[in-house]
């Protein structure tokens, strides 16, 4: 009997985020780069959620940005302008990158987290009132998730549910 020590979402989640760290730090690429880092930046939603795992990696301990002013000035720092180019970021307008595009609100981040090179996973970035009762919440593995239930987004808001519930948990996409 095969057994295999990740299940395949587990193992696609880890490849996506290694996959957004590599052109995060490598800032390289051709055609097929630049459009599967796009894929990875659908939104600000996800961008923002991105940009925390790039703060993460950036910053040498895995710790995330402790508020929104510390998370702007690496933002703004020509170290990673390649990357944000790349992401679909203008950094002459930093601050438009926290209004999500759907409700033209501004996106709640959850600030001060720590992650690692392999996880955990967090829930980072939230819509505030969403569109037709769909709020997305951005991790950062990559994924963005769309909440239906007001008690579901406000328990992963709150860090209620821990990363590895919210991989198997929550409702799929």
């Amino acid at each position: 009997m095969d057994s295999y020590p990740l299940s395949p979402r587990t193992f696609a989640r880890i490849f996506n985020c290694a996959l957004v760290i590599v052109f995060t730090c490598l800032g390289c690429g051709g055609p097929d780069f630049s459009k599967q880092v796009a894929e990875l930046n659908k939104n600000n939603v996800q961008r923002l959620a991105n940009c925390y795992l790039l703060f993460q990696h950036r910053n040498g301990n895995f710790d995330g940005p402790s508020d929104k002013a510390e998370f702007i000035e690496l933002l703004a720092q020509e170290r990673v302008a390649k990357n944000l180019k790349q992401m679909g970021i203008d950094r002459s307008n930093l601050e438009s990158l926290f209004i999500s595009e759907r409700d033209q609100a501004e996106i709640k981040v959850r600030y001060g987290l720590r992650g690692g090179q392999m996880g955990p996973y967090h829930p980072v970035t939230f819509e505030t009132e969403g569109l037709d009762g769909v709020r997305l919440v951005g991790f950062t593995s990559s994924e963005v998730k769309e909440i239906r239930d007001d008690a579901q987004y406000e328990a992963l808001l709150a860090g209620k549910v821990k990363p590895e519930q919210a991989e198997t948990e929550l409702a799929p996409d």
